[in-house]
């Protein structure tokens, strides 16, 4: 799908919905189902269009979800489906008007789906293949299935670190940490545009531990550099953890949050303690190049 193409449908998501709506009546057009991912994944990147399809989105992803088990399995949208798990787990995605349960059965549906042997033999090795990029995406796939639903209010704290797209030539994955909150992720919903802090930063240089000192910590910054940043005053009081006096573009109140501090820490010490993540990056990260990676680039290295 060209620039010009996306571009329209996310301008006129009426009709995408019209188009998917029937892939229910007969065998699945593909190519609608891929336009629609495409777009799905343009309104979850940071550097997308959310706020232009965001009433439509809920909509969509359930469509696509439906038809998701009739589409011909291939690695490039083994890739597109997992971009748009992590979405669900803990990024923009998961911010949308979902009605009860419904968030989670369109993520069993995906993950049912990529978790089935005929889309898992997309990520078998192929003989003869000097693509030094193949063997990261599998693995940075793979990572997301051995996830499962972890994001979804296992505790009212948690700290996620994600690498948001699969690595290709012309990407240079980038991990970053992402908070929930009660299982709805702060970053997304108070800054948009936002992509949370490089782990090797939040958790080990300026660190999410709490002190009886009172320590304003960002935790994320716009993706384009225009919107500011995400901050929070975090202190240890009486047995708990606070966050307090939140900083962010977005208007509203900025309310208080205190989590008992057993359990903080041990959210905190289990973060700092995963490095796991560092499989997913190379030794010379996007950060350094100053480039964040982003599903376009990514769709275009599966083949898109």
């Amino acid at each position: 799908m060209s620039a010009v193409d996306e571009r329209s449908a996310l301008e006129h998501p009426v009709s995408l919905i019209e188009q998917i709506e029937r892939l229910h009546c007969r065998f699945p057009d593909e190519q609608v189902w891929d336009q629609a991912v495409a777009i799905l994944l343009q309104m979850t990147s940071a550097k997308g269009y959310r706020t232009e399809i965001d009433h439509c989105a809920r909509q969509v992803f359930t469509l696509v979800a439906a038809e998701t088990a009739r589409v011909t399995p291939t690695s490039r949208r083994c890739a597109d489906l997992a971009a748009l798990v992590v979405d669900l787990r803990t990024g923009a995605a998961a911010c949308l008007d979902w009605a009860e349960y419904e968030r989670s059965a369109v993520l069993d549906r995906f993950l049912s789906v990529l978790r089935s042997q005929s889309w898992l033999r997309t990520l078998e090795s192929v003989p003869g293949c000097a693509d030094p990029f193949v063997p990261r995406r599998n693995r940075w796939i793979r990572d997301v299935l051995d996830r499962r639903n972890e994001a979804i209010g296992r505790n009212r704290f948690e700290i996620h670190v994600v690498v948001p797209v699969a690595p290709g030539p012309t990407v240079y994955p980038v991990a970053e940490t992402r908070i929930l909150l009660a299982g709805h992720p702060i970053i997304a919903e108070l800054l948009p545009h936002g992509v949370g802090e490089p782990p090797e930063q939040l958790l080990h240089q300026t660190g999410l531990r709490a002190t009886g000192q009172p320590r304003r910590v960002k935790l994320a910054s716009c993706a384009e550099e225009c919107c500011g940043a995400l901050y929070v005053t975090i202190v240890r009081e009486d047995g708990y953890v606070i966050w307090r006096d939140r900083e962010s573009p977005m208007p509203g109140d900025s309310p208080e949050f205190r989590f008992p501090a057993d359990e903080y820490d041990l959210e905190v010490a289990g973060a700092e303690d995963d490095d796991s993540w560092r499989l997913l990056v190379p030794p010379r990260s996007a950060r350094q190049h100053g480039v964040r990676g982003e599903p376009k680039t990514a769709r275009a290295f599966c083949g898109r």
